[in-house]
């Protein structure tokens, strides 16, 4: 900790500096008043006129800027043949322990395609209990990553098990100073372009390798994760239920993960206009976002929205922790929205038969008796 201040890391390129700059002033915002941050942007090539119109949007709190710009050198190589894929910036968070000063012992890493809702402070206090890490255990996991890590055949001294809990790397608390006795960056690092054909998930796999059994669990709130379209796909036996209805509700830290994010035209999550709030109280120009497409528009208004709160209703059950609730909650939504009774089934359909038909999801793990259709 830097003079009592909270740590937060993130990293960015030119690309990605608006949506990191909504974040950050959504975590300000949310902060308890008085507290102060030190925020370090780990960057790639980021304009002066950018990171001038970001510091301007965070100037109303008491946040100290630390732009860092990393030596390439530290990654040995940066193109596709040597494992990796997708720009710089997305590995430097593994390299947080030879980033940051000696001083910072302890961190909190946000992904640039995050929104906070809530005090970081509570996350802050967090005690690590000896772990190098805390994280989030990923919804997906079951459907996307641990099988697929199961069939790679990693060397004797690298702890991964397929049967061991898997986490989303976009919210983490860090050890600083863990990591740099332990050289986490440099291990994950080898162990991407050791297996720079197997990692799908490069940055992550490469994480849940080495930080097997010395991460700890955060609540799921902290970084809720969630796609509304293929909630069947997440593997809920790794939340409680009641951990599930306050996430869903009330999530502290929302998490973009899916391809098309809110600052792009076309984005039909929940929380999209939740995001553009933040972004019109920051410096940016208005044509900083693409105009908002009014049939995006109206599909996520009167056809997404709907639609993913009753999936979550269906899914999840977590609208309420009391089923009465949750019964009247659905038949006010179908009262209110008649034409559900024939789009609902249809619109799920067409996502079942999308996922398990076009992406690579383990269909096994998720369902036993399934024989589905190869790629």
């Amino acid at each position: 900790m830097i003079g009592g201040s909270i740590v937060i890391v993130s990293s960015t390129n030119e690309r990605y500096i608006v949506p990191l700059t909504v974040m950050v002033r959504s975590l300000l915002e949310n902060l308890a008043s008085g507290t102060q941050v030190d925020l370090f942007i780990l960057q790639d090539k980021v304009r002066a006129t950018s990171r001038c119109l970001a510091e301007d949007s965070w100037k109303p709190f008491p946040v100290r800027v630390h732009w860092i710009t990393p030596d390439l050198s530290l990654i040995d190589s940066l193109s596709e043949d040597e494992g990796f894929t997708g720009p710089p910036a997305i590995y430097f968070r593994l390299l947080a322990g030879e980033l940051l000063p000696a001083a910072v012992m302890k961190a909190i890493y946000l992904d640039a395609d995050t929104l906070v809702l809530g005090d970081l402070a509570e996350l802050w206090n967090a005690e690590l209990q000896g772990n190098l890490a805390l994280a989030v255990p990923d919804a997906y996991a079951r459907a996307y990553h641990l099988k697929r890590l199961e069939r790679i055949a990693l060397e004797k001294g690298i702890p991964f098990d397929s049967q061991a809990p898997y986490f989303n790397a976009g919210v983490l608390v860090i050890d600083v100073a863990g990591w740099r006795k332990e050289d986490v960056g440099k291990r994950a690092l080898k162990l991407i372009q050791d297996y720079r054909e197997d990692l799908t998930f490069r940055d992550q796999d490469a994480l849940n390798c080495i930080l097997r059994e010395r991460w700890g669990v955060l609540n799921l709130t902290w970084n809720y994760h969630e796609l509304p379209d293929c909630l069947f796909l997440w593997d809920g036996s790794v939340y409680p239920s009641k951990e599930i209805r306050e996430a869903c509700a009330n999530p502290k830290v929302v998490h973009f993960i899916a391809r098309a994010k809110p600052w792009m035209k076309r984005c039909f999550h929940v929380r999209t206009e939740a995001f553009r709030k933040y972004f019109s109280r920051t410096c940016w120009p208005k044509d900083a976002l693409p105009g908002q497409s009014h049939i995006a528009g109206f599909l996520r208004t009167f056809f997404v929205l709907p639609h993913s709160r009753l999936n979550q209703l269906v899914w999840r059950e977590c609208a309420s922790a009391d089923s009465t609730s949750r019964i009247g909650f659905i038949l006010l939504v179908l009262g209110t929205h008649p034409w559900m009774l024939v789009t609902y089934p249809i619109w799920q359909i067409l996502v079942w038969f999308y996922y398990l038909l076009f992406l690579p999801i383990d269909r096994q793990r998720l369902f036993p008796h399934w024989r589905g259709v190869q790629k």
